[in-house]
């Protein structure tokens, strides 16, 4: 191969590779001005290494044109960089509406170098016809190198002030840049009487492929798995090359003297063509072995595709568990178990365990098969894929419920503060007309004053208990004995509505909480099942706690009447009461302060009485102080 067909063949491979990535750039960011400017930049490009092709013809009357058009190439580069750069550089938005006028000026200058006969095509070194330039030439080269120094300075402003994230793709940019100049410079060796052949024009092929790499890498995810296949073609055509020559250069031992004569281009059109018909092949023949092996089951990556898609779309972990199952069951009559961060509780069916584990200090979500051994090779096929899938899957679902979690608390915060200023308002504005009241009550008789007293005294309690449950409530949580916490309340409440109340609690028991807060909640229990036990003849109440490592449960027991059916459900909801005379906010005002101790507390009636409230709050010590969510974001009880 002669010096003049390598320059040949690099011409072409670069129209070849600059026209496809300029087209498919063109049609990928439509709305990306930066990108467009760039698709513009390899298209400019393969017109000019069209330009010397058509020099080595000897067709001056389009070659010259084209070649002198380089200041278009520089132009689209520097309208790239600074779309590019804008987000870094703000300044740089007011030059972009007025960017017309630098490919107007390019125009120009090409048109006029043209016509003031800026080159000529001459015989040189091995090449019938090259560009030799003249006065009006260097001129439009001059232009052409300012734009491209330009360009370089806007790099460089850009990486000292772009995130860190963005500093690998500019300086790709600026290093792939200066590159292309120094591969495209050489043209002008025979304009300044320089007989050396220009090898680094060679490499143009190459060039526009790296430079929007190192642009879009980071932009069109699509392109790295692109570049990764290319590489693995690449290494497999060096390699093969590397086999065919070994096995020629020994084929004479075997008496092939006819192979080891092979010229080195043809083995590697012939490594060429074998990969490729590898690679035609391996589809099909991956289609049929899966076939063969696993015949009940048909899997492609297209509906691999769309396994992924539904599983992303799932919003909790119920709802993924059951779009595990729904997909498995389109494509298998086995029945499967789906475990999501909770123990498996049978093993009767095959069973998809899927964990968070921390391993270093390092979370991560790991799937396991549990139970398959019975399975066709089909579905354990299946299942392996599926296994393979779920671990993203659970990390993005994970990732995303937790952001969830924070606008809705903190929505609900912003909600809270709101209600809570009108609360008080209102509570303000009540408490002004009740005092009136009271006062006119003083010249009443004296039954009708007692009444008015009792209502108002109803009404100080509501506005109190509308405060309490409306308001913001910061726990300040201390070590506290819960036994004589629990004691002290069930002495007062005794006294108050001459109840009989028995504590039965054998040891002290500790925990961390805020104990007015703590004070609160027994006193609405107890308040509450004093009102309903006093009317009750023999009526009783009695307090037990017990405990483990994590936790403490308070259990207040009372033989009032039942709770009716329709409301129990209701209960720690809001303005829901059974007692005459309740706000029915006691028991929503209770569920808010043990929610904000990380605890629980429930109504039943499996503990030997008509009626239990339970009450379980982490033992912790080293629990933070919290501040109460709005009670729509409260989780049921």
């Amino acid at each position: 191969m002669n010096s003049m067909t390598a320059f040949s063949l690099s011409m072409w491979a670069t129209i070849a590779s600059a026209s496809l990535v300029g087209v498919w750039l063109w049609y990928r960011a439509s709305e990306s001005v930066s990108l467009r400017a760039l698709a513009a930049y390899c298209i400019a490009l393969a017109f000019w290494c069209t330009g010397h092709l058509l020099a080595i013809k000897g067709a001056s009357q389009w070659a010259i044109p084209l070649l002198l058009s380089s200041p278009l190439l520089p132009t689209a580069f520097l309208h790239f960089v600074l779309a590019f750069c804008t987000e870094f550089i703000p300044k740089l938005k007011r030059y972009q509406n007025k960017f017309w006028l630098l490919y107007v000026i390019a125009g120009i200058v090409t048109a006029g170098s043209v016509a003031l006969t800026g080159a000529e095509l001459k015989p040189w070194l091995t090449f019938p016809h090259f560009i030799s330039l003249h006065s009006p030439g260097w001129i439009n080269l001059a232009y052409t190198a300012l734009l491209g120094v330009i360009a370089h300075l806007i790099l460089l402003q850009a990486l000292r002030v772009c995130p860190a994230n963005q500093r690998r793709s500019i300086t790709a940019m600026f290093i792939v840049g200066g590159l292309g100049f120094v591969l495209a410079i050489s043209f002008i060796s025979p304009s300044i009487g320089l007989n050396t052949y220009p090898y680094p024009m060679l490499a143009l092929p190459t060039y526009s492929l790296l430079l929007v790499y190192a642009v879009v890498r980071y932009q069109l995810v699509e392109v790295n798995r692109l570049v990764n296949r290319a590489v693995v073609w690449l290494a497999l055509l060096v390699i093969t090359m590397l086999v065919m020559s070994v096995f020629l250069a020994i084929s004479t031992r075997w008496g092939l003297t006819e192979l080891s004569e092979i010229p080195l281009w043809q083995l590697l059109i012939y490594s060429s063509a074998l990969l490729l018909i590898a690679g035609l092949l391996y589809g099909p023949a991956q289609q049929f072995a899966n076939r063969l092996v696993y015949p009940e089951i048909r899997f492609d990556q297209l509906k691999l595709d769309q396994w992924g898609y539904k599983l992303d779309q799932a919003k909790d972990w119920l709802e993924l568990s059951d779009t595990i199952k729904q997909l498995w069951s389109r494509n298998s009559p086995t029945l499967i178990d789906v475990a999501i961060n909770q123990p498996l509780l049978t093993t009767e069916h095959p069973a998809f365990i899927i964990n968070q584990v921390n391993t270093n200090d390092n979370e991560h979500w790991q799937c396991k098969l549990v139970g398959w051994r019975n399975a066709t090779p089909s579905e354990q096929h299946l299942a392996e894929i599926v296994t393979s899938l779920l671990p993203t899957t659970c990390a993005a679902l994970d990732r995303g419920m937790k952001l969830a979690a924070a606008e809705r608390q903190k929505l609900a915060q912003e909600h809270l503060v709101e209600l809570g200023g009108l609360t008080a308002t209102i509570a303000h504005e009540l408490r002004n007309p009740l005092n009136i009241i009271n006062m006119a009550a003083v010249q009443t008789d004296p039954s009708i004053q007692t009444h008015i007293s009792n209502q108002v005294q109803r009404a100080e309690q509501l506005i109190q208990d509308v405060l309490s449950y409306a308001g913001q409530i910061q726990l300040r949580s201390e070590n506290i004995q819960i036994t004589s916490l629990i004691e002290n309340v069930a002495r007062q409440t005794q006294q108050l509505f001459n109840v009989k109340i028995h504590v039965n609690i054998t040891n002290e028991l500790n925990t961390y909480a805020d104990p007015q807060k703590l004070h609160q909640v027994l006193t609405n229990l107890l308040e509450n099942a004093a009102a309903f036990v006093n009317q009750t003849p023999e009526g009783l109440i009695e307090v037990d706690a017990h405990t483990n490592q994590q936790q403490i449960q308070i259990n207040i027991h009372n033989n009032g009447p039942s709770i009716p059916q329709n409301i129990q459900g209701q209960l720690f909801s809001p303005f829901v009461s059974n007692r005459s005379g309740g706000s029915g906010l006691g028991l929503a005002i209770v569920r808010r302060i043990i929610d904000a101790h990380h605890g629980r507390v429930w109504h039943h009636t499996d503990a030997g009485w008509p009626v239990t409230f339970s009450i379980e709050i982490p033992r912790s010590i080293d629990r933070p102080n919290a501040i109460i969510i709005h009670p729509s974001t409260h989780r049921a009880s």
